[in-house]
């Protein structure tokens, strides 16, 4: 077959707006990273026009790259060597400067960032981008205009039906990959720049004492080994307040002198918290005598077995297992411990973050006085 190649546009600019120049060879279409309008490239003559300053660069940057791709082509073919279109923009050098459009930049910096980010937040950033091209299939980086970001925000209200945090939160990640777009100068124009990112108080779910006491006369009587499993895991974050990512690694190790000491998983910030009779008892009764304390189960199968054991001790409350640590964090505010104590028992980097757990504490206080009028 001929080593033909040709440049096109990658999809039909819309009126006013540009689109990006592709190279098409044999083995697919490569990137080239000229942005033109539908009336500055002649198809047929297969040149630039209509553009008063930069036509001759732009021409230069196309035939540039037709000539190294026919002569790597060329050696390939000379040397009998399969050649592919991944291969081809590795040889070009252009994979990790040039790119098809905006998903694909932003799924690359992901695995850019993969050794500093933990293994939620990655799956965080990838959920996003998902979401984003669920949106729209292809996102190119002159479509992130401020319109096209009040579109996306309307869709996820209305058509995901996203709370306001939850749009926060993925209106937060797209703002952090337009930024770093910027820096790498594929967009010129902040489409963030007049947009505020709305969020709200969220209400904090936590069980109450009388609550953890029935869940543990529960466990005493419970036959089924899940349910007994995630039953002492689940108080034991109760009554420590850790993640569940941190009781996935937490081992016996990390008892030293009658105190759990371990790295967060989260904000890789190292946390101390005394034992106390609650957790020495789980411990003693349902814990592993050596490695890691317990035998942790997926994170969704354990929201799905609590919602059981809610329905089985008689507690309303949907929760899920993250509802231990605002437990933890409640119950030590309601019983007059310190906030600066609560905060450092919690690991959090600002006292801001623990003073939320006061604002959900607050109300539940209003309503229980409430119940004398």
């Amino acid at each position: 077959m001929e080593n033909k190649i040709s440049f096109c546009f990658n999809d039909r600019p819309k009126e006013g707006n540009e689109s990006q120049i592709i190279m098409k060879t044999k083995y697919g279409k490569v990137p080239t990273g000229v942005y033109l309008k539908s009336d500055q490239w002649d198809s047929k003559n297969q040149t630039v026009i209509n553009r008063k300053e930069d036509t001759l660069e732009m021409m230069t940057k196309l035939q540039t790259l037709k000539k190294k791709t026919r002569e790597i082509m060329d050696t390939f073919q000379k040397e009998n060597k399969d050649l592919t279109n991944n291969i081809l923009k590795d040889e070009l050098s252009i994979k990790r400067t040039v790119y098809e459009s905006f998903l694909e930049f932003a799924r690359e910096i992901v695995e850019e960032k993969k050794s500093t980010l933990s293994i939620d937040s990655i799956r965080s950033y990838k959920i996003e981008i998902d979401k984003l091209e669920r949106f729209q299939k292809v996102v190119y980086f002159q479509d992130l205009t401020p319109r096209f970001i009040e579109k996306y925000e309307r869709y996820l209200a209305t058509k995901l039906n996203n709370n306001v945090n939850t749009i926060h939160k993925a209106m937060k990640t797209l703002r952090t990959y337009v930024n770093v777009a910027i820096q790498k100068k594929h967009i010129k124009d902040n489409p963030f720049r007049f947009i505020k990112l709305k969020t709200e108080q969220s209400k904090r779910t936590f069980l109450d004492l009388e609550e953890l006491n029935r869940i543990e006369q529960y466990i005493e009587n419970e036959t089924d080994y899940r349910l007994k499993l995630i039953c002492s895991y689940f108080l034991f974050s109760c009554y420590t307040g850790l993640r569940y990512r941190d009781m996935l690694k937490i081992n016996h190790k990390h008892i030293v002198d009658n105190a759990i000491t371990l790295k967060q998983n989260k904000t890789k910030k190292p946390v101390t918290i005394p034992l106390n009779n609650r957790i020495s008892n789980i411990l003693k009764t349902y814990g592993n005598k050596k490695g890691l304390l317990f035998d942790v189960i997926d994170n969704q199968q354990t929201n799905k077995y609590l919602k059981l054991i809610m329905k089985k001790c008689n507690i309303s409350k949907s929760i899920s297992f993250h509802c231990a640590r605002h437990t933890f964090a409640t119950i030590l505010l309601s019983k007059g411990t310190d906030i600066y104590t609560v905060s450092k028992l919690l690991g959090h980097k600002s006292i801001k973050t623990t003073e939320l757990y006061l604002h959900s504490l607050k109300k539940d206080l209003v309503k229980a006085m409430a119940t004398w009028d």
